[in-house]
């Protein structure tokens, strides 16, 4: 076993923090857990409305609980907002490496 630290990027998800659906609630408490073990987590949130209300829609937030949070465009159009967003988020980490 091994102590190696890694760079990790989560993409597929809507957003967090969020409780909106099962694999946000998983991305969550992976991501944070990760950090907690040294590793440096990047989460790519999708822009736009939030399930939990107005309130939520604000992109602003670079940091939750360790894990950076990057906000990708996103086309809010059912059948769509997923694919365009994991399309977005794999252009920023990979070709601006940010």
């Amino acid at each position: 076993m091994t102590n190696e630290k890694v760079k990790i990027a989560i993409l597929g998800h809507k957003r967090i923090p969020s409780r909106g659906g099962g694999i946000e609630i998983v991305v969550e408490e992976l991501s944070t857990r990760m950090v907690e073990q040294g590793h440096q987590v990047t989460c790519y949130n999708r822009k736009g409305h939030h399930v939990s209300g107005k309130e939520f829609d604000d992109s602003s937030l670079s940091d939750y609980k360790g894990v950076h949070l990057k906000s990708v465009c996103t086309i809010d159009k059912k059948g769509l907002a997923a694919m365009n967003s994991s399309f977005f988020c794999c252009f920023k980490s990979c070709v601006w490496k940010i």
